[in-house]
């Protein structure tokens, strides 16, 4: 079995060779399809691909911003930690209460900001939490002067109805500085603990609650009739950002989100894949007749030989797969050439694009998943495209030997 496949494949080898204008003529049918299909692939993953990089390792385009101070409850916010599409969520306090004051640990600087419930998961804090965390904002981290593993001090402040003024000091840790361009905006910002910003809420609003630590224990002990004005929540992908946001319009929260933008990256995904399944399709179809008509005209001219073969001892199916091995073996030189001559425009289209796309670094970026994908599809249209020549060369009768004609 294994010495007919050899035979067979040198049969076909040395027939490209004498047939080498027909097999040339091949080439470069398949080359002249590949090519721009190549192209409009590169461009695709260039400029969508991109575009959806960009979207998809920003934390922002997964982020909802609840607008206005929506009533929500501690079951809810359990639900949503619990679904599949989300990846982080976390109550929010009113916009009063998450005032603070943070000094750098020497208390020669000083900022007023506002606190952020974070925690573990957290999408802005790529760091593991740790007991005494804190992340900054940017704009927070260069007031104060401070970076990662940095001590800091957080001040708590609340007046007592007698007029007495009372606060608690809080040594944290930097545990990460949030980028300007990574948060939605560049206010001073605090992300700490979720406990810890309800518990400062509750010890601001509870006079009778003399510390942070029985501001804690008041959390747990009520945490299932707890009532909060927001939430930050983050989707798992930004394909779930559109799903989520319906969820939570269903439960009465109106949402701020990039649902726009992403809807438009899928949609510009969507009508180039359509349109390069269209046109890679209709190529395809012309491809299998121009590869259909040549490899016919050679089997005709060479129906002699074919029936020789027969004569010889070949069967029809040895004849049959001739054409279609000759057809698969031509998509390999024709597979280089086109990717070389892609890669070539691919220069010439960034070259010429360069700077003029906003931070797009380049139009045009082959990945090779997708080269990969088309040769192999090329194969099995060239073999498609052999078919008839392979059925009528499987025809022919060892007769027309015997006759010499």
């Amino acid at each position: 079995m294994r010495a007919r496949i050899g035979l067979i494949a040198r049969l076909s080898y040395l027939d490209c060779r004498e047939e080498w204008p027909s097999a040339l003529c091949m080439i470069l049918s398949i080359t002249a399809v590949l090519v721009p299909v190549l192209l409009l692939l590169s461009i695709r993953s260039g400029v969508i691909g991109q575009m959806r990089g960009e979207l998809s390792e920003s934390p922002q385009a997964r982020e909802l911003i609840t607008i206005g101070e929506p009533d929500v409850s501690a079951a809810l916010v359990s639900q949503f930690r619990r679904d599949p599409s989300v990846a982080f969520v976390a109550p929010k306090t009113r916009l009063l209460s998450a005032a603070a004051v943070l000094r750098s640990f020497d208390l020669s600087r000083g900022i007023e900001l506002d606190m952020v419930a974070s925690g573990p998961g957290d999408p802005m804090i790529k760091e593991p939490w740790h007991r005494d965390s804190i992340g900054l904002s940017e704009s927070a981290a260069r007031s104060l002067g401070v970076k990662d593993r940095d001590r800091v001090v957080l001040i708590l402040d609340r007046r007592t109805p007698g007029g007495a003024d009372q606060q608690i000091r809080l040594t944290l840790q930097v545990l990460a500085v949030v980028e300007y361009r990574t948060a939605r905006s560049n206010l001073a910002q605090a992300y700490l603990p979720f406990q810890l910003v309800e518990a400062a809420e509750r010890w601001r609003e509870n006079p009778e609650i003399p510390d942070i630590q029985q501001a804690y224990a008041a959390n747990v002990a009520d945490s299932g009739r707890r009532r909060y004005s927001g939430m930050r929540i983050y989707a798992r992908s930004i394909e779930a950002v559109v799903t989520l946001r319906q969820k939570l319009q269903s439960h009465g929260i109106d949402t701020e989100s990039r649902a726009g933008d992403i809807r438009l990256i899928q949609r510009l995904e969507r009508s180039m894949n359509i349109f390069i399944g269209s046109l890679a399709t209709l190529m395809a179809f012309g491809l299998i007749v121009a590869l259909g008509a040549i490899q016919w005209g050679w089997v005709e001219r060479k129906r002699f030989d074919y029936s020789y073969l027969r004569l010889l001892g070949m069967k029809r199916g040895d004849l049959f797969a001739l054409p279609i091995l000759q057809a698969i073996m031509l998509v390999v030189p024709a597979g280089a050439l086109a990717s070389g001559i892609a890669g070539l425009a691919q220069l010439v289209i960034n070259r010429l694009f360069a700077g003029q796309l906003g931070s797009l670094k380049a139009v045009s970026r082959l990945s090779a998943s997708d080269a990969m994908s088309l040769i192999l599809a090329t194969f099995l249209v060239a073999a498609c495209g052999a078919f008839f020549a392979a059925r009528s060369a499987a025809r022919i009768s060892p007769i027309a030997a015997l006759r010499g004609n």
